[in-house]
């Protein structure tokens, strides 16, 4: 499915995300997909990548940060 449905302010930003997203590590770029597209529980993640969840925490909040940042340069 591509982008022609979609109103062109939303294209826009959509295009803006994905290349910010692109431009992000692995890590930061893995840890946004699963908790925000995939839906995986902090619980569940935390689990998966050996982390505690205040560590879970503190990377999605710098990984959130940077693409912020990112945005905010494109």
């Amino acid at each position: 499915m591509g982008l022609d449905h979609m109103e062109p302010e939303n294209r826009e930003r959509w295009i803006r995300v994905q290349s910010a997203m692109q431009r992000l590590t692995d890590e930061d770029r893995g840890l946004l997909v699963m908790i925000h597209l995939e839906h995986w529980s902090h619980d569940e993640l935390a689990i998966q990548m050996n982390l505690s969840k205040d560590r879970l925490h503190v990377k999605l909040h710098r990984a959130r940060m940077r693409l912020k940042k990112l945005l905010r340069e494109a």
